[in-house]
């Protein structure tokens, strides 16, 4: 299904059904990770829940970091599958491990349910808090708003900002967000990267 998906977005940008999309011509992307890096640009592009200006600076991110975007995806579509195929204890396990697969250097999943509650995070001091109302360093409630991408898109990029560890200074964050399928729909995994 994914291939089918995959093949029909290359037709389809090649027909110029999408416009004026342009990726980042990375040499070390594989042609897989370009369409996958277009796919995500287009979703973002048509997301319900974010701003036109949101959008148009998130796709340009992507497009700019498209080794990191595909990072990001490529653990939450992974979390997910092995949700779906291995159950969640199973998952929640590897992704509470620190060093676990679904760690790509600072890049990392974690699951959370629509209500904003952290089922499981590489970090155990953020397990089993509601974050739903948290705000990032500009004041913004980013979590309302990517669980609300989750719910109504089902996947994308959100924005936001956040500190390193003992910093104050504000870096773009850019969350990527996937709402499992049903019957486990009520849950989405995360993964981000900071921009410095």
């Amino acid at each position: 299904m994914k291939k089918l998906a995959m093949v029909c977005l290359a037709v389809f940008t090649l027909m110029g059904f999408f416009g004026d999309i342009a990726v980042s011509q990375d040499s070390s992307l594989s042609k897989e990770e370009e369409l996958l890096v277009e796919k995500t640009v287009n979703t973002v592009l048509a997301s319900k829940v974010l701003k036109p200006e949101e959008k148009k600076e998130i796709a340009e991110i992507v497009r700019k970091h498209p080794k990191l975007a595909v990072g990001a995806v490529q653990i939450c579509e992974a979390a997910a599958d092995m949700y779906v195929k291995k159950g969640q204890e199973a998952t929640f396990a590897e992704i509470n491990n620190p060093d676990g697969i679904f760690r790509k250097g600072e890049t990392y999943g974690y699951f959370l349910n629509l209500s904003g509650l952290i089922l499981a995070h590489p970090n155990e001091g953020h397990r089993n808090k509601n974050v739903k109302l948290v705000k990032d360093l500009n004041g913004k409630l980013f979590v309302i708003e990517y669980l609300k991408v989750g719910e109504q898109d089902g996947s994308g990029f959100t924005r936001f900002f956040w500190s390193k560890l003992k910093e104050s200074k504000a870096y773009p964050k850019i969350n990527y967000i996937l709402r499992l399928p049903a019957p486990h729909n009520d849950i989405v995994v995360c993964a981000g990267f900071l921009l410095e």
